[in-house]
């Protein structure tokens, strides 16, 4: 089959996706601003999404002049690249402009894939109105929308202003990676972070964005530091900086909080060395005001690794919901005390696994592979498919 598939740059998301298809043995035309394979890869092409000048334009006329100008050509050039490839089937990951364009440029028959913020920031009072105008008409041109979560076939019809057929996917892991182990790689980042041998790490691996509450995270940490007796530290993985200005208060809030000498920040890291944060990580935490269900759950429990989250709808009925460790959302004094009895979890079994970590895994391995993702694609395809 072929596939015309889009991908924002820069996502190891994007990058799962484009794995998933090619192992279905499809021809993928992949378009985005990067290629991933520049080596190039059996049944792989690439393409640049097309340029509209629009970066140029805006610099010089304004973004809302410029959108005038420039997305119209951004949408012929889309038709002329849709008849070269003439896909069996087009599917769209992210919810964002250039998905809009492909609506607009009539790209069918057309699968969207939300992961949750593209789907869930329409939902906050500070939404843009126009991006959530682009995102209802997107959805409402789709055949089949890709969820990954509990509610958001709901809110993908709330904006799409009518039902739409959605299908329920996860991204999944690789099991094989991601695993418990790396021991030695674990050692060699403590000492690289400047961690002492007996502290407890806690990490938190999803975006800095406000959306994730990391403010609550640290002053629930602070917290934690005057109820254990154990050194903690508290490392955060600095990516998807889309509000720049969160890290500089991120930071300042460390020094308001006088917990400088416990946190770390760890930036650039390759999505081949997460499993190493992971081994480095005994506890994940997770604490945003909404979500999907976060592949950082399927990565963790696959590691075997502990868990403190708030309790989102997303969650429920999950085997996160089983095994992790849920508290109240934004109620910083409940995460607190459940950090503390985490840290005196793993104080307690430092050589040994909770048999509920063992269960977790188990369930990822049943249920979240990156198998079982391919394999739901390749079935989402065959009955769109016939839609053309």
């Amino acid at each position: 089959m072929t596939v015309l598939l889009f991908a924002p740059d820069g996502s190891i998301h994007s990058r799962r996706a484009l794995a998933a298809v090619l192992a279905g043995s499809h021809q993928v035309t992949f378009v985005s601003t990067e290629n991933p394979y520049p080596q190039g890869r059996r049944g792989f092409q690439f393409t640049q999404f097309p340029s509209s000048g629009f970066r140029f334009c805006r610099k010089v006329i304004g973004t809302k002049i410029a959108r005038w100008f420039t997305d119209p050509l951004a949408v012929f050039r889309l038709k002329l690249l849709f008849r070269r490839v003439n896909p069996d089937v087009v599917h769209v990951c992210w919810v964002d402009h250039n998905a809009n364009l492909c609506v607009k440029a009539k790209l069918a028959p057309l699968i969207v894939s939300v992961w949750g913020s593209d789907i869930n920031n329409h939902f906050l009072p500070s939404h843009d109105a126009k991006a959530r105008e682009r995102a209802s008409e997107t959805l409402a041109a789709a055949a089949v929308v890709i969820v990954d979560a509990a509610g958001m076939e709901r809110k993908c019809a709330m904006l799409a202003g009518r039902s739409v057929p959605a299908e329920m996917l996860h991204l999944g892991v690789d099991t094989e990676r991601f695993r418990p182990g790396y021991r030695a790689e674990a050692q060699a980042w403590r000492q690289k972070l400047g961690i002492p041998e007996n502290a407890v790490v806690l990490v938190s691996m999803r975006a800095l964005t406000p959306i994730y509450n990391h403010d609550l995270i640290l002053e629930a940490f602070a917290r934690l530091t005057h109820k254990v007796d154990i050194p903690v530290v508290l490392v955060f993985k600095v990516y998807n900086m889309w509000v720049p200005a969160s890290d500089t208060e991120l930071r300042g809030r460390v020094e308001r909080l006088g917990i400088s000498a416990s946190v770390r920040w760890l930036a650039n890291i390759e999505f081949d060395a997460l499993p190493e944060i992971y081994a480095l990580a005994d506890i994940v935490v997770n604490f945003p005001s909404m979500d999907s269900f976060p592949v950082t759950f399927a990565e963790a429990a696959a590691c075997q690794r502990r868990v403190v989250s708030c309790r989102l709808p997303s969650y429920s009925g999950t085997f996160a919901e089983e095994y992790f460790e849920m508290v109240e959302p934004g109620d910083v004094s409940e995460l607190s005390n459940a950090l503390a009895r985490a840290v005196n979890q793993v104080t307690a079994d430092r050589n040994g696994t909770a048999p509920s970590l063992t269960k977790a895994r188990e369930c990822v391995e049943r249920e979240f592979t990156e198998a079982h993702y391919s394999e739901g694609l390749d079935r989402v395809y065959a009955r769109v498919r016939t839609m053309r």
